[in-house]
């Protein structure tokens, strides 16, 4: 698949559908587009790194921390690797959030984190 190919899955559970990792970490970007929250949930290691946002730590067990050096998070969303979206939280407006996760099933997560300079970044961790 090249740059400009797109593989579309309407239901992932029902798709064999592969996240490629490389040797080098991951390589590969991809998006998940959530048809009721009208927005897609992506992956761009490259491109959020200017955002100043960071999560740590990844794998984590019990909770995870989001920490901003730019402008204070807003909004905080934690979806499955299927783009279901499984806790949200608004009007956080910290520089440090601390979310729990210790009832997360173990597997990948991707967490949307919106600033309040209107940035959206979106990052992955993993839960253990």
């Amino acid at each position: 698949m090249t740059n400009v190919e797109a593989e579309i899955a309407e239901n992932l559970a029902d798709s064999e559908f592969q996240f490629p990792i490389e040797p080098q970490g991951l390589k590969t970007n991809f998006s998940l587009y959530c048809r009721w929250c009208d927005y897609t949930v992506g992956l761009d290691e490259h491109s959020s790194e200017s955002a100043g946002v960071t999560i740590f730590p990844s794998p984590a067990s019990n909770y995870i921390h989001l920490t901003s050096n730019h402008s204070q998070i807003s909004e905080v969303g934690i979806f499955d690797i299927r783009g279901r979206l499984i806790e949200w939280r608004e009007a956080v407006d910290l520089y440090d959030v601390r979310m729990e996760i210790a009832d997360l099933v173990n597997g990948i997560y991707l967490t949307h984190i919106a600033l309040e300079d209107g940035t959206v970044v979106i990052r992955r961790f993993v839960k253990e």
